[in-house]
């Protein structure tokens, strides 16, 4: 699979669409690019980045899925639970 263009908007560190519009095509041609990288220094959302091609792809984001599931407990005795 191969991206010519990704927008994000209202997601993390990408506010806006023009904050976070990264075009992979090349000049010369119009064609996807054989090969990106990002760089940048700590902070700069290329995390962000994979995060939200990741949730547009799957609509889910793999690290932060934790099936729910919480008990309370007092003196032994189980008070609430909650499962997914």
């Amino acid at each position: 699979m191969k991206f010519k263009k990704v927008e994000i908007q209202a997601f993390r560190a990408y506010d806006t669409a023009k904050d976070g519009t990264f075009d992979f095509t090349r000049q010369e041609d119009g064609k996807s690019a054989d090969f990106i990288s990002l760089y940048a220094p700590n902070g700069f959302g290329k995390t962000s980045f994979y995060d939200a091609v990741e949730y547009g792809i799957t609509n889910n984001i793999d690290g932060f899925y934790y099936p729910l599931h919480a008990t309370l407990t007092v003196a032994g005795i189980e008070i609430f639970s909650i499962r997914s």
